[in-house]
């Protein structure tokens, strides 16, 4: 059998770079931007070590939990998108 291996955004090429949610409005006016909206995803219904004992079960209840303007995506959530405009 072959595997699939998916590759992660990190893999992809694609640039990113670790922010707090809770701190990014000041950062990015810092850099003359107003941010418009915070989007969280990938969210974490448990510890993610929790996968390794059912990953069917982990990825199921963690997808049930995504919503994008949730306030717990702040603690459960591990990436968001920043939409911003420059001021």
């Amino acid at each position: 059998r072959k595997k699939n291996k998916s590759k992660n955004i990190d893999e992809s090429g694609v640039y990113n770079h670790t922010h707090n949610p809770i701190t990014i409005t000041s950062e990015m006016a810092k850099l003359g931007l107003r941010v418009d909206g915070i989007y969280f995803y990938h969210f974490h219904a448990l510890p993610p070590v929790f996968e390794n004992f059912d990953k069917h079960y982990y990825n199921k209840i963690s997808w049930k939990m995504e919503n994008p303007v949730d306030w717990k995506g702040f603690f459960l959530a591990s990436a968001f998108v920043v939409d911003c405009k420059k001021i």
